[in-house]
């Protein structure tokens, strides 16, 4: 472990940290080291030195600046629960159909699974869909957002409500429209994402597309905005039956 803190290289940070500036790493015992940070390995920070070797320094035998240096370029490692309750009222109900507004509460809870230590500010988005019970349209009701730091606490609550659907139910069967789901994700203070989880999964990938999209528009069946809703009224979105 003594050999990581005698090389004297210049640092380039690499990967997901890229753009951090270099800096000298200082051990307790006043002895410095220059290399790239490359990852945590437990409860070890990996440097890789000017030769190509790699070392690993217990984050313990850091000078305690170089620990809060960590906890600033540290991503959280963060584990997400999201619970669900709809909250379904009738609209209109007679001999001949059933209208019916549906409205999802989520409750998101975000958990930094890891010890290390991480004083940077997230913010953490939601976007839910609602999708067309006949076809392959969506629309998007929902898209907030929240900022939080784990610097004084491991656990964040999250209350999220979406607007509300409505769908009819008559003797030709249903249409309308129905919660599908949401994406969920978490981005640092410059902008990287730190943690993504889409339910279902394939919202993942359409991050691209939905991520700015407005409450209200609609989406085609390649996640393509097809333009503001025309039917938004009276606190719901309805639909053409």
């Amino acid at each position: 472990m003594k050999k990581g803190w005698i090389a004297l290289v210049s640092l380039c940070l690499l990967g997901q940290f890229a753009g951090v500036e270099a800096r000298t790493w200082r051990a307790k015992n006043g002895k410095a080291v220059e290399g790239d940070f490359v990852r945590l390995f437990g409860d070890k920070v990996v440097l890789k030195l000017g030769n190509g070797k790699t070392v690993k320094v217990p984050i313990k035998g850091l000078c305690a600046e170089d620990q809060k240096y960590l906890a600033t370029i540290v991503p959280p490692k963060i584990k997400l629960t999201v619970r669900h309750k709809t909250s379904n009222s009738h609209k209109a109900e007679n001999v001949d159909f059933k209208q019916v507004s549906e409205q999802m509460k989520m409750k998101i809870h975000l958990q930094k699974t890891n010890r290390e230590p991480c004083t940077k500010t997230f913010t953490v988005h939601v976007v839910a869909v609602g999708k067309a019970i006949k076809g392959y349209d969506r629309i998007v009701v929902a898209n907030e957002e929240r900022s939080f730091s784990f610097a004084s606490q491991n656990v964040f609550k999250f209350d999220f409500t979406t607007h509300a659907l409505s769908w009819r139910d008559s003797w030709s069967g249903k249409a309308g429209y129905t919660f599908e789901g949401e994406l969920v994700w978490v981005e640092d203070e410059n902008g990287k994402i730190v943690f993504i989880e889409g339910n279902p999964g394939m919202y993942e990938s359409r991050l691209g597309k939905i991520r700015d999209l407005s409450v209200g528009t609609k989406i085609d069946r390649d996640f393509n905005s097809a333009g503001e809703s025309e039917t938004w009224s009276g606190g719901y979105f309805d639909s053409d039956y």
